[in-house]
């Protein structure tokens, strides 16, 4: 069969209805409507720019520290962040701290599919994590079928 993700005719299994070789397997994930997609539609979309994300949700945070402290996974793959928190003051008084990161773009489609497998993760923080998934999938112009259809025809820009 031919390979849904690098197109080539080798030997596959079915991925959510999809026909992917072991080799291009660890590139995919489903998205929340169990939509297959491919590391590299995400990394197209990002361009080379680092994807940033900004929370002061503290749910949202439990959410992103679980996914990228999870290092190296079984599919060797990790996630390369940078971080910080900032603390929103008036005056002398801190009102919220806020959680801002900056996601490389090799690596972001493997905090999304984290994001979308929530293992580990709580009910709760396993919403928050869904919900981010699929933000970060719209922000980039992917619609809820998993399909990057661009930020304008989503109505972004």
């Amino acid at each position: 069969m031919k390979c849904f993700v690098c197109g080539k005719d080798a030997e596959t299994g079915k991925v959510f209805g999809k026909d992917v070789c072991d080799s291009c397997e660890p590139e995919t994930f489903t998205q929340e409507n169990l939509c297959l997609v491919t590391y590299a539609a995400v990394r197209e979309a990002q361009g080379d720019e680092p994807f940033h994300i900004t929370t002061q949700c503290q749910t949202q945070a439990n959410a992103l520290a679980e996914a990228i402290n999870i290092g190296i996974d079984a599919r060797l793959q990790a996630v390369s962040v940078t971080d910080k928190i900032v603390a929103k003051m008036v005056g002398d008084k801190v009102l919220a701290n806020e959680l801002q990161l900056e996601i490389t773009p090799d690596t972001l489609p493997v905090l999304i599919r984290r994001l979308f497998d929530g293992q580990g993760m709580d009910d709760e923080t396993f919403d928050a994590a869904h919900t981010l998934g699929g933000d970060i999938m719209n922000s980039l112009g992917f619609d809820d079928t998993g399909k990057f259809v661009g930020r304008e025809a989503l109505g972004l820009e």
